[in-house]
């Protein structure tokens, strides 16, 4: 019977399986024919992931400089390039070889070294910067030692040395696009150059290398992080040029005759200022910049800052410069002005770079047009009618940079009128020219509150939206306004009292207090609440005149006319004041 069970429940399984079989026939029949009706798509292979595949073929990264393997094999390295100069030196020192034949052997080995890093850089390989730093440091110190300490190598020729060396490795730099080498060469260079032929260098290859190395430093140092090189190479070029201005000052004053590196200043000089406008101009040109670098707005200026009192001091005669120096001066600021155009064509409202050429050309022109013109005070008329045609230029070229420029400038015109003024015996020309400043002035003033900042001013959009900053422009009138009146003041007060300079001194403390009430008349009428801010601190002058110096300095009537003139200009002005309150809605 157990048999027959055993039997059964076999048939029983097998009735099963033949079900299951049958069931799995169906859906692989239904499959087919949806196959082939196209309704189910096969399958797409799988193919490998090629990045996979690369990066199980490729071999492994070498390790990282920081680990000890590799910094164990890079020593290793160094000492190894360091026991063959070293073999070279010994052999030289020896006599086996001769001290010239040891000499060009170092130069040439340093020389291989750094050609062997620019094939080493193309192939990737770790070993390029070892060898690019220790062939730029091994031919610096065999330039020195055999100049100074062996006499084989000759300053012209060190120097000469110096400077292919930092251009071959500024070529290195740029064909391969690394930093390394171009910034270590052009720092060495310099540095060697600065310290080849102590204590007498040769100034006009130190200056011919200085102008090479501040050409590869703004090609090497164009990636962020590398700014350093280009301000180091800037010092050493200022140390440079206000060395030899004044090497050659005191030549001249010894009466040593003309120099023999005299014909090389201008030239060189030229070239210098050229190159840091060069890149000044590049670096605010470049497509898509939205603004310009720090150091790049700054070489315009700083470039007239070392470049001009250089030239002063080494071309100036005893007496004082020629005007053909300030006319050659002027001449420059129109190069700058012409930059600034040039960049103000951009397409771009506020091109980047505009304003500090823009700044550069007036500060040029500030300096340059006084020693031009033999009337200080002409030229500065002048100079305030730059600033207004400035300010004009400003708002075609949507410039913030150009208009704060233009204020600047205006403000320096009636502060240094304010320096320069006299009371001369015939003051006719005087009362014209500032008058002139005045009505310039004032005239500036008129069309910046006609005339709004434009938008994309970085000053004028953050930190001045209102652009109070023109009330410079106000002040300035009323500096140029209150120096033409001062001759007459002078020559009447000369005519009618017995004591000039008493009455003098307290003329001028009627004057301000006069001038504070027309103020808070103008103010009154036009409901400008900055000319009353103004009004008001144009009293404040006068009531510390009246009070800190006439009250002890002054006696008779004068004085008393100075304190009556503050108490009436006061009186009036309040009753002025209070009525403009009860006009103002509450």
């Amino acid at each position: 019977m157990e048999a027959d069970a055993d039997r059964h429940a076999l048939a029983d399984r097998i009735d099963a399986l033949a079900e299951e079989l049958g069931a799995l026939s169906r859906r692989v029949a239904g499959l087919e024919a949806r196959l082939e009706a196209g309704a189910v798509a096969p399958p797409a292979a799988q193919e490998p992931d090629p990045a996979r595949i690369e990066a199980a073929e490729s071999p492994a990264e070498p390790p990282p400089w920081g680990t000890t393997t590799t910094l164990l094999s890079r020593s290793a390295f160094v000492c190894l390039l360091l026991v063959a100069a070293l073999i070279l030196r010994t052999l030289s020192e020896s006599g086996v070889i001769g001290v010239q034949v040891g000499s060009l052997l170092g130069i040439g080995y340093a020389a291989a070294l750094m050609a062997a890093s620019g094939l080493l850089y193309g192939r990737r390989s770790p070993l390029a910067p070892i060898l690019a730093v220790s062939g730029t440091a091994l031919l610096c110190t065999v330039v020195l030692e055999t100049n100074a300490r062996l006499g084989v190598v000759s300053t012209p020729t060190g120097y000469g040395l110096l400077i292919l060396a930092g251009a071959a490795m500024a070529g290195v730099n740029l064909r391969h696009d690394v930093a390394l080498p171009g910034c270590v060469a052009t720092a060495a260079v310099v540095v060697s150059g600065l310290l080849l032929g102590l204590p007498g260098p040769n100034i006009q290859f130190l200056a011919l290398l200085v102008l090479v190395s501040n050409a590869t430093a703004y090609a090497v140092a164009r990636r962020p992080g590398y700014g350093w090189l280009r301000i180091f190479v800037l010092l050493a070029t200022v140390a440079v040029w206000a060395t030899w201005a004044r090497e050659l000052r005191y030549d001249f004053l010894a009466g040593r005759g003309s120099p023999a590196s005299l014909p090389w200043f201008l030239p060189l000089l030229f070239a210098t200022a050229a190159v840091y406008l060069a890149s000044a101009y590049r670096g605010a040109s470049q497509p898509g910049a939205k603004r310009i670098g720090v150091l790049d707005a700054a070489l315009p200026s700083v470039t007239v800052m070392w470049a001009f009192p250089a030239a002063l001091e080494a071309v100036g005669s005893p007496r004082g410069p020629s005007a053909s120096f300030g006319l050659a001066g002027g001449f420059a600021s129109l190069a700058y002005f012409a930059l600034a155009l040039q960049l103000s064509r951009g397409g771009k409202p506020g091109t980047p770079g505009t304003g500090a050429f823009a700044f550069g050309g007036a500060l040029l022109l500030a300096v340059s047009l006084p020693l031009a013109l033999d009337n200080p005070l002409l030229a500065l008329s002048l100079l305030s009618g730059a600033a207004l045609g400035l300010g004009i230029l400003s708002g075609r070229w949507e410039s913030g940079a150009v208009r704060l420029t233009a204020y600047l400038l205006q403000a320096y015109v009636s502060a240094a009128a304010a320096v320069s003024i006299s009371l001369p015996d015939d003051p006719g020309l005087q009362v014209f020219l500032t008058a002139a400043v005045s009505g310039i002035a004032f005239g500036h003033y008129r069309w910046a509150r006609t005339h709004p900042p434009p938008g994309p001013s970085a000053f004028f959009s953050r930190a001045d939206p209102t652009d109070r900053t023109a009330v410079v422009l106000l002040l300035s009138t009323l500096v140029a306004g209150f120096l033409a009146l001062l001759p007459g003041v002078h020559r009447l007060v000369q005519a009618v009292s017995t004591d000039p300079e008493n009455a003098f001194g307290c003329a001028q403390s009627i004057l301000l207090n006069g001038s504070a009430l027309a103020l808070i008349l103008a103010a009154y009428r036009s409901r400008s609440t900055e000319i009353r801010a103004v009004a008001i601190l144009v009293l404040a002058l006068g009531a510390a005149k009246v009070f800190l110096i006439d009250l002890f300095a002054a006696r008779g009537i004068p004085l008393v006319l100075s304190v009556s003139s503050f108490g009436a200009a006061a009186a009036l002005g309040s009753l002025v004041l209070r009525r403009w309150q009860r006009c103002e809605p509450a």
